[in-house]
């Protein structure tokens, strides 16, 4: 028996919950120095790389994850 999208049935996605306090502000603070806030919102060069981007942002997100109540990735932290 094949199965259609129509049969199919699909999970809702489970929501995280908002940002806390702790977390904006550890984010705020992390954007208020130089050196990360000139890496991250650079264009891309020689020197600054996509994959040193990305890591900036993860190592924001483990700062995030390790105030609040949820693992944040630096995706998540990048979009907010």
């Amino acid at each position: 028996m094949s199965t259609t999208p129509a049969t199919m049935t699909y999970e809702k996605r489970k929501r995280k919950c908002n940002f806390t306090t702790n977390e904006l502000l550890i984010l705020e603070e992390n954007m208020a120095i130089e050196e990360n806030r000139k890496s991250i919102t650079s264009k891309f060069t020689d020197s600054i790389s996509k994959e040193q981007k990305r890591l900036k942002w993860e190592d924001i997100a483990a700062k995030c994850s390790s105030a609040g109540p949820v693992t944040r990735t630096g995706q998540e932290v990048r979009d907010k």
